[in-house]
This record gives C-alpha cells, structure tokens and sequence, in this order.
C-alpha cells in the first residue's frame, strides 16, 4: 500500500498495466491520476467542469487506455479526458461533454460501448464520440436505484441499490 495515495477518492479506475490509478473526488470536484507504485501524481489534479465542482462520480478508462470517462452528479453530465494529461477531450460530444435527461452514476467501457446507469435506465453511448446509440439499452425492474456497472466477457452487471437490492446482469450482444 502507498501511504495517502487518492486520499478522498470516490470512483476509481485502474490502467490495463496497473501502473496507474485514476480517481474521482465527489467532495472537491477534481479527477486525478497516481503513480501505484511510490504514489507520484501522473498529472495535476483536474477540476471537473472548469471553474466549479459538479461533483464527479464514477470513472471509467477507454479500452485503448487513452481517455478517461467521468460521470457528474450536479450537471447529469458524462464528460471525456485525456487519460495521460487529464484534458477535456474536444471533438467527444460537446466539448468533451455529453448532457444525460437524469443523474448519472455507474459507468462501464466495452470496446467501443460505453454504458452509463442512471437510476433506472442504462444508455449506451459510442466511446469514440460520446453519441447515444441506444438510449435504453436496459430499464431496470420499478424501484430500481443502479449504483455501479462491472463488465466480465458479454455480461454487463449493474448494482441495485434500490428495491430488492441486487446485483442484475444483462447479455450484451452485438
């Protein structure tokens, strides 16, 4: 264990080699990026949304390893950085921003899908480009409250943190 590393994190991503822990503040409003091994900043510490906190949430990294996908509580918005300096990645829906109709919270990338859970729907959006390509990919059972989204092989798992309170899982196909 490096001592103090991501200290306040929220929402964590692992790069493939494992050398690099990105991480999500809900309370400060900034993503930020470590060293795993003597706990060295990759990059300075980003705030989410410029000049004010929109509290991020969950973190996800690109397949390839190069962008960072970020969900925000406060503007129900998914947002896209370069995961090797933490810039907004223009040209990745609106200015690396994509506005979601509710919250967002769990976040998952398979190749080129990326899926986003909101309380009760999961939406899924082209990673590339940050297009909605299916705006309900799932809809979870009535009463549902979806926390965070794992993926393992066609399977796309959805924690439910509302009524039954379960672990859900979906086929993804295509």
């Amino acid at each position: 264990a490096v001592p103090g590393l991501a200290t306040d994190a929220y929402g964590l991503a692992v790069s493939a080699n494992g050398a690099t822990l990105y991480t999500t503040n809900f309370n400060t409003g900034y993503i930020a990026a470590y060293n795993t091994i003597d706990g060295s900043p990759y990059f300075s510490p980003v705030l989410v949304g410029g000049g004010s906190s929109l509290s991020p949430l969950a973190i996800a990294l690109s397949g390839d390893g190069s962008t960072l996908f970020v969900t925000s509580a406060y503007d129900w918005s998914l947002r896209a950085f370069s995961a090797s300096t933490g810039a907004a990645v223009l040209g990745w829906g609106t200015g690396g921003v994509v506005t979601a109709p509710s919250a967002l919270f769990g976040i998952a990338v398979s190749g080129n899908r990326l899926f986003v859970a909101n309380a009760a729907t999961i939406r899924e959006y082209d990673a590339s480009t940050g297009v909605l390509t299916n705006s309900a990919f799932a809809t979870l059972p009535a009463g549902s409250n979806a926390a965070g989204l794992a993926l393992s092989g066609s399977n796309l798992f959805v924690t439910n943190q509302g009524t039954g309170s379960q672990v859900l899982a979906y086929t993804l196909s295509g």
